[in-house]
């Protein structure tokens, strides 16, 4: 499992840019009660997570809204692939000091025990040498649904998705100049990597 965070790029009143730089949030998740008299759940995430400033910014293709924003930072929190979060767990990003700690008496629930990386399977559909968009196939042979982050390498394009069970899905890349490399990860861990082809 993993956090993908991004932010907007900042504009200051006057409408003016300011150069983005390396920051730093905070990562927390709080499990629902386990009853109605308990003010707050199990702190089960408690994570630092460094963000990289880009300028240019980076493109990010959101996979649920269907579209493409561009982003002034972004990062990534790790965690093991099998890690999930409970249903109603309250999920929140902010500065460290925005954060209250948690107190002593409650230790942070520990996370279920890491497994071997589920494989994913990563296929170029071949285009035409003057096609500005290219196709990528995921292929998933487990038995469960799979979280991955796609990487095309050395440029600023991110494709996020999860491919369900024993299915393949689609997406796709915008053509850069020279070799179209993607590079596919799961929690953090290359599973695959190929080649753009042509028809």
């Amino acid at each position: 499992m993993s956090f993908e965070v991004a932010r907007y790029a900042e504009h200051d009143q006057a409408g003016g840019y300011e150069p983005p730089a390396d920051t730093m949030v905070t990562i927390q998740a709080v499990t629902p009660p386990s009853t109605g008299s308990t003010p707050a759940g199990d702190l089960v995430l408690n994570q630092p997570v460094p963000l990289r400033a880009f300028d240019p910014p980076l493109s990010i293709e959101l996979p649920h809204e269907g579209i493409r924003e561009e982003f002034s930072h972004h990062g990534r929190a790790v965690l093991a692939w099998n890690h999930r979060l409970a249903p109603g767990t309250s999920v929140a990003i902010g500065a460290a000091e925005s954060f209250q700690s948690p107190p002593a008496s409650q230790p942070m629930s520990s996370p279920s025990p890491p497994t071997a990386t589920p494989r994913l399977e990563l296929t170029p559909v071949c285009a035409s040498p003057t096609a500005a968009t290219l196709a990528w196939r995921v292929r998933n042979p487990n038995r469960f649904p799979v979280d991955y982050n796609a990487e095309v390498q050395g440029v600023r394009q991110l494709r996020l998705g999860t491919v369900p069970a024993k299915t393949r899905i689609t997406f796709t890349t915008d053509r850069v100049a020279g070799t179209n490399t993607v590079h596919l990860y799961v929690g953090g861990r290359q599973v695959d990597s190929d080649t753009a082809c042509r028809t």
